[in-house]
């Protein structure tokens, strides 16, 4: 009678079926599914693989170098946002804040060192910057210097009158006195101002507090009547306007920001109902753009009234391929990442929504995607 021999079982026999069923679990779990419902295999191409850049271009990369490219991964998840487009854009000077000193006739420009300002200078409402002394040809200086003899001459007549009739008191109508008096006094007014026109230069003031801008005007330099001598800025007062080629924007419009200036807060004033180059002028008042100056071009972040379903995630999630296309990266297993083209739409420059090419289970990287993108 042969005698049965019983199986030998060690101790170390649950480890050993534990390390071979770990590569048979992990490949039979679940893996991702795309954005119609697909499942995404996490089966690698072949036994052996190396890490880095796989032939079906997934790419294979241990824990321990993940941490060292500081990779972070975000579940997936629907959600709405405000349809966004982005606009390009120019800062202007506010009508309000934006002043002309010129010159109202004729004359030379007159300064002084500590009066004369130069571009980038400080002004304020009301401080004197010069004045214009006028100056006319020889012949019209000579004509008006001889009507100024005249009227001087027939306000000492009437004077004299005035006087003589004033001593014969009560034998002179007081008619007669007041109207001497009156015409004394026109005469003398205006050989005042003709005096004044000869004599005394026009003052120069600032009309509005701010900084002044580039100008070319010297002391001693003749100007003309109505040209611009200083053209002074308000920086704390500027507009925005953007381009835009659909006309039905302004009511469409929910929110509005700038990419270059977050904190700046923008308040639509209007557009121009004319096209201009295929597009409309569309103007916004701004607050709160610190550091920003006129004629500097800037990106309008236009948040329209209708919403977009997708996925949102950080801008930084998104990459370009080869192909200069967007895709992110979705996450597989623990070591295994797979690229995927996707559809979106820009939030504001921080954030994207992602409107085709993702499931809501997909676990995508959003941070050290770049980084990931360059593995070989």
């Amino acid at each position: 009678m042969n005698r049965c021999s019983k199986p030998f079982i060690s101790k170390h026999t649950p480890l050993l079926l534990t390390l071979f069923c770990a590569p048979v679990l992990l490949q039979a779990a679940p893996g991702a599914h795309g954005p119609n419902g697909e499942h995404l295999s996490t089966e690698q191409q072949g036994q052996g693989s190396s890490t880095g850049r796989q032939a079906d271009g997934t790419v294979l990369m241990p824990m321990a170098d993940q941490r060292v490219l500081g990779l972070r991964t975000l579940m997936a998840g629907e959600s709405q946002a405000a349809a966004t487009i982005l606009l390009n854009g120019k800062l202007l000077p506010h009508p309000a804040g934006r002043g002309l000193v010129q010159a109202s006739s004729d004359g030379r420009f007159e300064s002084s060192a500590e009066l004369m300002p130069v571009a980038g200078q400080q002004v304020k409402a009301g401080q004197l910057l010069g004045s214009i002394r006028y100056q006319d040809t020889a012949y019209e200086q000579a004509n008006q210097t001889s009507q100024l003899i005249a009227l001087r001459s027939e306000a000492d007549v009437v004077r004299r009158e005035l006087n003589r009739l004033q001593k014969l008191g009560q034998n002179v109508a007081v008619q007669t006195v007041e109207q001497l008096s009156l015409q004394l006094k026109s005469v003398q007014n205006q050989a005042a101002q003709l005096e004044k026109g000869l004599e005394k230069p026009e003052p120069l003031f600032a009309p509005i507090s701010g900084v002044i801008q580039s100008h070319q005007i010297s002391i001693g330099q003749r100007v003309t009547a109505g040209e611009a001598l200083f053209e002074i800025i308000d920086p704390s007062r500027l507009l925005v306007e953007a381009s835009s080629p659909d006309a039905h924007l302004p009511t469409q419009l929910a929110d509005a920001s700038l990419k270059e200036f977050p904190g700046a807060e923008l308040q639509l004033i209007g557009a121009v109902m004319r096209y201009q180059d295929g597009v409309i002028p569309v103007s916004f008042s701004v607050e709160g753009a610190s550091g920003a100056v006129p004629d500097q071009p800037v990106t309008l972040i236009a948040k329209q009234k209708d919403k977009l379903s997708g996925i949102r995630l950080p801008a930084s999630a998104v990459v370009m391929n080869s192909n200069n296309q967007p895709q992110v990266w979705i996450k597989l297993t623990a070591e295994r990442f797979l690229p995927q083209k996707v559809q979106l739409t820009d939030l504001g420059g921080s954030e994207v929504l992602i409107t085709h090419g993702l499931g809501v289970d997909n676990r995508v990287v959003v941070q050290g995607a770049t980084l990931l993108n360059q593995v070989r």
